[in-house]
């Protein structure tokens, strides 16, 4: 099963919902409808699949800025498929 950030950022959508949740342990959700939707039919992502992803989404100085401050507000573009060019912060 794909799971790439531009594949669950797009079942989202696509599910009306908003707010996409990923950390390692854990199955990937989204906010729908004021609450939580997860995606059990996923796996769960270990630590080194959240690094792959962030490295997707961030520049190496972005990475490094989220590592010392723990912190970190960006935005990111995407061509998703049926969808267009879709626009998220992060």
């Amino acid at each position: 099963m794909d799971q790439s950030i531009t594949s669950l950022l797009a079942e989202m959508i696509t599910e009306g919902g908003s707010d996409l949740l990923v950390a390692a342990g854990y199955y990937p959700a989204f906010r729908l409808h004021g609450g939580l939707k997860v995606f059990k039919d996923r796996p769960k992502f270990s630590v080194v699949e959240v690094q792959n992803m962030l490295k997707e989404l961030l520049t190496e100085a972005e990475i490094n800025t989220l590592k010392k401050n723990m912190d970190m507000d960006f935005a990111y573009s995407a061509q998703l498929p049926d969808l267009g060019n879709c626009r998220f912060r992060g």
